[in-house]
């Protein structure tokens, strides 16, 4: 009968430094981790959602009007709604719109408005118009 002390004389005694190494790098990467997203969440601001639109026409497309939505606020908003409107003597003659699922705090997301009528030369405007907060 084997005592199990005598198993365990066979197994080597010194652990390799490389295994020491590659261990105590793992920890300092998950504590940095942890502790970065343990401050982001305590510290994240309370501001609001700020959303900004920067618009331009389609250069393959004169039916199109592409936009860029920035969120430069401290929160994310969800459903953003983007509304652009063409107007003609003052006067909203079509309106297109489009959802933005999700833009996080900071970020930028592109999208695009489809109109009916070729665009260019006439008077056009784009606004988000809500949003949800997830």
């Amino acid at each position: 009968m084997n005592d199990r002390s005598e198993d365990q004389e066979d197994l080597p005694d010194d652990t390799p430094v490389v295994e020491w190494v590659l261990a105590a790098i793992s920890v300092i990467l998950f504590a940095s981790g942890f502790t970065y997203l343990a401050a982001h969440g305590v510290t994240a601001g309370d501001g609001p959602v700020e959303l900004r639109i920067v618009h331009s026409l389609s250069p393959t497309d004169p039916r199109r009007v592409d936009f860029v939505l920035v969120n430069m606020g401290e929160k994310t908003a969800a459903q953003v709604q983007v509304k652009g409107q063409v107007l003609e003597n003052g006067a909203v003659a079509e309106e297109s719109r489009a959802v933005i699922d999700y833009a996080p705090e900071g970020s930028s997301e592109q999208g695009s408005l489809l109109f009916f009528r070729d665009v260019r030369g006439l008077e056009f405007r784009v606004t988000a118009e809500g949003f949800n907060e997830p």
